[in-house]
């Protein structure tokens, strides 16, 4: 199998000194009218609290003022706008009478920090943002919609919040292959807590990427990129891993969910697109790490392809 190129060692770290400039708290410029409780469905009760970091690099542009007050007042203006739209972004989780979870829809509004950091982003160590990124550029929580609006002052997609299209069914069916998928928190022994999930960013060059994708694919065939470099994954995977032969092996993809729930009602079908709340299916294929050795990439990027294919809104909702 082909190496990927790496760009950074194991043991590179970069020190660098961010500078907050100044914090402030950020409130949306229009609200529901009265305060009221946003109830979470059954999905997402699904995952664990996580935290999720994103950031996003812009291309200075010469023909326009970026200045570093101009761009953090127009951040601020966007901002406002965006959490008109998603105003359970500004909420907080609270119990409700039966001990569950949901959103407070307050209008409290989010924290705006403006920082400096004194290093060009080509010095940043990618490869481990765990150290070089994590708690210093980025923020526990970010949004995609942001970066759009402050772009182009649209939403493209208007969320809905009914979280009473997703209640469970009734009466409820249960199927025995979600016991392949789910065990309870209880049955791990403790050391699978001892160790942090290490977060890495890899720079693939497209090259790369089109000869995965050309080995993955057959003169009958030609897969996607992302089943392609799925398989590669998996086979790299199997071939780094020190169990039996016989030891099996699971992928796993996660899928956007939203399109397939589509297809329940036709005349819901933008609404359940455009559900805000976690809507995924993690379909996964199962095979030996002897026989994922043996069999050459493209039978490895059928296997994908068949697991992935099988998603339908039945896997999601719970069959």
């Amino acid at each position: 199998m082909s190496d990927l190129p790496f760009s950074y060692g194991d043991n590179m770290s970069i020190d660098y000194q961010v500078i907050v400039k100044g914090r402030t708290v950020i409130v949306a410029a229009e609200t529901p009218a009265n305060e009221h409780w946003l109830a979470l469905t059954n999905l997402d009760l699904l995952l664990p609290p996580l935290e999720v970091g994103v950031f996003f690099c812009y291309k200075k542009k010469n023909t326009i003022d970026m200045s570093p007050e101009t761009v953090t007042n127009k951040i601020k203006k966007s901002l406002t706008g965006v959490l008109s739209t998603f105003y359970p972004l500004m909420g907080e989780i609270v119990q409700n009478s039966h001990g569950e979870p949901e959103v407070c829809c307050n209008n409290n509004g989010v924290e705006f920090v403006h920082a400096h950091a004194d290093i060009e982003l080509k010095d940043l160590n990618f490869y481990h943002p765990d150290s070089s990124v994590k708690g210093k550029l980025v923020p526990k929580i970010n949004h995609v919609a942001w970066a759009n609006y402050s772009q182009s002052a649209n939403i493209f997609k208007t969320p809905s919040f009914r979280p009473s299209m997703l209640n469970p069914r009734l009466p409820p069916r249960y199927e025995t292959s979600f016991d392949n998928l789910y065990m309870p928190i209880t049955s791990l022994p403790p050391s699978s807590f001892d160790e942090p999930l290490v977060s890495r960013m890899y720079h693939v060059r497209a090259d790369s990427i089109e000869r995965i994708q050309s080995e993955a694919s057959t003169k009958e065939t030609k897969r996607s990129k992302f089943i392609s470099f799925t398989a590669y994954l998996w086979k790299l995977l199997a071939d780094g891993s020190n169990g039996n032969a016989n030891t099996m092996s699971r992928m796993g993809v996660v899928v956007d969910g939203r399109q397939f729930l589509t297809q329940i009602d036709d005349k819901d079908s933008s609404l359940f697109e455009n559900h805000y709340g976690n809507v995924i299916s993690v379909p996964y294929g199962v095979a030996s790490i002897g026989d994922l050795n043996t069999m050459p990439l493209h039978e490895v990027a059928d296997k994908v392809h068949g697991f992935v294919a099988e998603t339908t809104n039945e896997s999601i909702l719970g069959g």
